[in-house]
């Protein structure tokens, strides 16, 4: 080249380690969604018990039944308005609907709060992949 001095930014080195915090951030965002899938059934029979034989099989068929739509639409929403807006509003949906399964008095509101959790959390496994 001529000599002169380099102006644009500076060249990262190859060499330099990517911090972890950030892929283990990701990994938790992609992994909620299975997590909620899987974390209530042990209680299923207790889910029974207090809500009545035989209604306890929907708290899956719910979560199932919205989680795999919801993948459908945070896609798109997330190559429009970025994927950290998009975790974001997702991870506040997912908490939203853990909060009122939790606190449910009736079982109905257990199974909104549980397809709230499924549509929060369908969003992790699009963005993560994307």
């Amino acid at each position: 080249m001529d000599g002169a001095p380099r102006t644009g930014p500076p060249i990262a080195d190859p060499s330099a380690r990517a911090p972890a915090v950030p892929f283990l951030l990701l990994a938790a965002v992609a992994g909620i969604g299975q997590v909620a899938a899987n974390l209530p059934l042990p209680s299923l029979p207790a889910i029974g018990r207090e809500f009545g034989a035989g209604t306890e099989g929907l708290v899956v068929a719910v979560f199932l039944a919205a989680f795999a739509p919801a993948q459908l639409v945070w896609g798109p929403l997330s190559d429009r308005h970025g994927r950290r807006a998009v975790v974001l509003a997702a991870l506040a949906v997912f908490v939203a609907g853990s909060a009122l399964a939790a606190a449910a008095p009736a079982f109905w509101l257990v199974l909104a709060g549980r397809a709230l959790q499924a549509l929060g959390g369908a969003a992790g496994l699009v963005v993560a992949r994307a």
